[in-house]
């Protein structure tokens, strides 16, 4: 929750407003190529190869999991490589957030529906309010109280205690307002940091207390929760094989999808491959998507969902 906040408030929107024209091709072929490529792949073993039925029956929903992109995964690695600031950087970040935006209003819709199923008549409609409510309630309330936290502050003050107490409790708040209508609790952190006013003085004050915290003790201790969890030995090699596939074709469509705009954009074929490796990385929040859609959509082993990011 922490880590999806945090990661939300480090990333800039301003970025998707000036990507270009580049940045919108490589984020749209990066969204619909590994979709179509998996979704056909998913058809035609479905049909042709004998496989478990669990596995038969939740073959399209892994197929459209695996293709989802996560613009969070690709701003830490960059982060991480020290190449968030520059120009290949900001390519990156912004052809990931317009493939990302799509995939999770896809992945939201999605689980609405699924969810839904399990009401009456009205669930559904029900579900889509409430999300728009939520939406709604972070941009024009939420955001206008951390706008005027900003006002009050001075630029080179650290931020009240008062003021980061309430901000935690805006992170709690949007959690459990996102479980209450039936969506995942990461949703809400993760709206809310986006919208949280970008660099001095909130924007880097709450990375800089949150940072090290949730990176040196929450992410590790996640890690090894979820690591223990893992049994190899319970994952037959057929289901194996499949999902891989899966994986093979999801990669190189990405890989494909950022490659040729840039190539047709007349940048260098190195910045072209590193861009394509860079926005097909895969990390811990596709391991929250697949745990969750698990439970939602697809009926499959979670010690091979835990090993689909690693692989």
């Amino acid at each position: 929750m922490l880590f999806m906040f945090l990661v939300g408030v480090k990333i800039d929107l301003n970025s998707v407003k000036h990507s270009g024209k580049r940045g919108l091709a490589i984020g749209l072929c990066c969204f619909f190529l590994p979709l179509l490529l998996n979704t056909s792949v998913a058809l035609l073993l479905q049909r042709t190869v004998k496989m478990d039925p669990v596995l038969n029956k939740s073959i399209i929903s892994i197929a459209v999991f695996q293709s989802s992109s996560s613009f969070h995964v690709t701003t830490c690695l960059l982060a991480d490589l020290k190449l968030l600031n520059s120009e290949l950087g900001r390519l990156a970040v912004s052809s990931s957030m317009i493939s990302g935006m799509l995939s999770w209003c896809g992945l939201i819709m999605a689980f609405t529906v699924r969810q839904s199923s399990f009401g009456g008549d009205k669930a559904l409609l029900f579900m889509a309010l409430s999300l728009c409510f939520v939406v709604i309630l972070i941009v024009f309330v939420m955001r206008p109280i951390m706008r005027s936290i900003v006002r009050h502050t001075s630029m080179w003050r650290g931020i009240k205690e008062k003021y980061t107490f309430s901000i935690f409790l805006m992170v709690l708040c949007c959690a459990f307002l996102g479980e209450f209508i039936g969506q995942h609790f990461m949703l809400g952190p993760m709206v809310l940091g986006l919208v949280v006013p970008d660099g001095l003085p909130l924007g880097s004050a709450l990375v800089d207390k949150l940072d090290s915290y949730v990176s040196l003790i929450l992410l590790p201790g996640y890690f090894v929760l979820s690591g223990a969890a893992i049994d190899v030995h319970s994952v037959s090699m057929k289901t194996f094989a499949v999902v891989w596939l899966f994986v093979i074709c999801s990669f190189f469509a990405k890989l494909t999808g950022a490659m040729v705009p840039s190539l047709l954009c007349k940048m260098p074929l190195v910045d072209a491959l590193s861009l394509g490796l860079v926005v097909s990385a895969q990390g811990i929040t596709d391991i929250l998507i697949w745990q969750n859609g698990m439970m939602l959509l697809v009926r499959i082993n979670f010690s091979l969902i835990s090993l689909l990011p690693i692989l």
